[in-house]
């Protein structure tokens, strides 16, 4: 092949590029998730580089054992083909009907000046990927059977056994209960806090839930109240710049931004008068 020599050095330098960028991504994931969940990080974030790279060090070091082949596949299998779609799922479902397909075309109405591709993501987010996610979740479900891994590659063909399929279903476990269970735990607190609310509230004429406009949270069950405050964004939620800071994020633009204070992130949320019940729907 001409300048074969040419062609290598491109090939090679691709698969750098590839896993440089694959480990960025990787690393700056949980990187950004411990400085999101402990502020005090934000300005330590070296301690979070640390303990996110020694902790998969440590993790990775098994794969490096004689057997590690076989514990890739199964983490393959149940830790990334399934469990991926799942938190996919998660994920579209979240910006669909959580915080809402209108209100975030709105969001990018903001940002680009109109609602861009609206009716091909409205299909898509709202229809068909949940459809169809939903769809290969049953199905795998419903056809899992222990591994078998080929021969090739200077491995003999292997059956796992059947105890694999156990421990791949408690992987696939691990890797998705954080959701449902931070879900939970932040709406027990959601829960807890409006009822201390309303404990604290004055007692008295004036105190009365149909003579106070602002008191929205008692027009509902505090059981359904909390879903509503725990499913909306917390009140610091909002584009950065000033001249986007308007409607809905107004009163941004009249709170201090002091993110580094540990006492700024409390669970607070955005009220839900400031958010319009068409936003949270499509």
């Amino acid at each position: 092949m001409p300048a074969s020599p040419f062609f290598a050095i491109l090939f090679f330098l691709m698969l750098l590029a590839l896993g440089l960028g694959s480990q960025f991504a990787l690393t700056d994931v949980p990187i950004t998730s411990l400085t999101e969940l402990f502020p005090k990080l934000r300005t330590k974030r070296y301690l979070a580089v640390i303990v996110t790279c020694t902790v998969s060090y440590l993790i990775s070091l098994p794969f490096t054992c004689r057997g590690g082949i076989y514990l890739f596949e199964l983490l393959m299998e149940y830790a990334a083909n399934v469990s991926m779609v799942v938190v996919g799922f998660f994920e579209v479902y979240t910006v669909a009907y959580i915080y809402g397909y209108n209100r975030f075309m709105n969001d990018v109405k903001m940002m680009l000046g109109k609602r861009a591709a609206q009716y091909y993501l409205f299909a898509t987010w709202c229809i068909i990927s949940p459809l169809l996610m939903l769809i290969i979740i049953v199905t795998k479900l419903i056809s899992a059977e222990p591994m078998i891994n080929k021969e090739g590659a200077g491995f003999e063909k292997y059956q796992y056994p059947q105890w694999s399929t156990i421990l791949g279903w408690f992987i696939f476990i691990g890797c998705i209960i954080p959701i449902p269970l931070v879900y939970l735990v932040s709406y027990i607190k959601e829960y807890q806090r409006l009822g201390l609310q309303q404990i604290a509230k004055p007692i008295g004429i004036e105190s009365d839930n149909h003579l106070h406009e602002g008191n929205n949270y008692l027009e509902k069950p505090r059981y359904l109240a909390a879903i509503t405050e725990n499913n909306s964004p917390r009140f610091d939620w909002g584009p950065k710049k000033r001249i986007n800071q308007y409607g809905i994020y107004a009163h941004l633009a009249e709170t201090p931004t002091d993110y580094t204070n540990p006492s700024f992130h409390t669970e607070t949320r955005m009220s839900e008068h400031d958010i319009d019940d068409s936003d949270r729907k499509f």
